[in-house]
């Protein structure tokens, strides 16, 4: 159920850190207007770009964490031996 929402978070995540990255680069090395709005879509542009190329790797990990947490909350608790 909440698989496809954690999926979404992290691609969300990714293209959002990509793009801030991309900007500071930007920014940096020319002399682009920081405000710039072309500037802001580009970078996201990028951003997407690289969210969407590593998206099959984020899925399989995300798949990976969400059959791990399904195991581990579907195992039976250890019985506890009483004293005698």
């Amino acid at each position: 159920m909440f698989v496809p929402i954690a999926k979404m978070a992290v691609r969300q995540t990714i293209s959002l850190l990509v793009a801030r990255e991309t900007k500071t680069i930007v920014v940096e090395h020319t002399e682009v207007d920081p405000d710039s709005i072309t500037l802001h879509i580009g970078c996201m542009c990028v951003g997407e770009v690289v969210a969407t190329k590593a998206q099959p790797y984020t899925d399989l990990a995300v798949d990976n964490v969400a059959a791990w947490y399904t195991r581990k909350r579907n195992k039976p608790a250890p019985e506890e031996k009483v004293a005698s």
